[in-house]
């Protein structure tokens, strides 16, 4: 449960991607299409809503999400490698 002081945050930003994100394979254009490079994410006790924001991180192969306030499972279409979910106390 959030304390009145705390926002919950209705997406998955940049900002959290580059923050938590894990990059495996290192390229060229690094700076072009870096969200293809995140391999893994832990975003848990992030105070999360939503799934959005993972659309463009199609090599993504473990992706930790528990203790959030997800109700949604969403936003994954392009993440055909996925190997690991983890949605724990949502």
């Amino acid at each position: 449960m959030l304390s009145r002081n705390e926002k919950a945050i209705p997406y998955i930003t940049e900002e959290l991607l580059k923050k938590n994100g894990k990059i495996w394979k290192a390229n060229g254009n690094s700076d072009l299409n870096w969200k293809s490079t995140i391999e893994i994410i832990n975003l848990t006790h992030s105070k999360l809503k939503t799934m959005k924001g993972l659309e463009e991180v199609e090599n993504l192969r473990q992706l930790y999400l528990g203790h959030n306030m997800i109700g949604k499972i969403e936003g994954l279409k392009n993440c055909k490698l996925l190997e690991e979910l983890s949605l724990e106390k949502n």
